[in-house]
């Protein structure tokens, strides 16, 4: 590929990548997000926004495996998942929220996104906080920058 052809090419990717993130900057149903004591981009308490009514919640550990750790991972950008357990035992401590979601989680792993897994509808009406999960994730793909729901994560990476 010529120089010219590949600034061209890089230069649209990247256009296209600001104009994605700008967007991004809204919350969307399915979001994911670490939170808690000491959480970074890579570990925390798992929190799910599901839109006006209810807002950011906990994901409930009910059903929640090593497969589903690995797609809520790979839905942030990263490979899969190294640990995960419940926040009450990690540093990390549960959430204040209202809302606990996504309780009897099963995931077949192939997802992409957490809300692609069979799950119980609505927020959990018999858990609390001391349900929500805690996840800590490998490395990024490709040292692209993790963003839930990027596109712009793997098209990077393999550039």
């Amino acid at each position: 590929m010529s120089s010219r052809l590949w600034n061209a090419t890089m230069k649209s990717i990247l256009m296209l990548c600001l104009i994605y993130l700008r967007a991004a900057a809204a919350e969307n149903v399915g979001d994911l997000r670490f939170a808690g004591n000491g959480a970074k981009s890579s570990a925390g308490r798992l929190e799910i926004f599901l839109g006006a009514d209810y807002e950011w919640g906990t994901v409930s550990h009910g059903g929640f495996d090593q497969k589903s750790a690995n797609v809520a991972c790979r839905q942030l950008g990263y490979e899969g998942a190294k640990s995960f357990g419940l926040a009450k035992n990690s540093s990390f401590g549960v959430g204040d929220s209202w809302w606990t979601f996504l309780n009897d989680s099963r995931c077949t792993g192939d997802e992409l996104h957490l809300l692609r897994c069979h799950w119980s509808a609505g927020p959990c009406a018999r858990c609390d906080h001391s349900d929500d999960i805690a996840i800590e994730c490998s490395k990024l793909f490709g040292g692209a920058i993790a963003h839930a729901h990027n596109p712009c994560t793997y098209a990077l990476a393999k550039i």
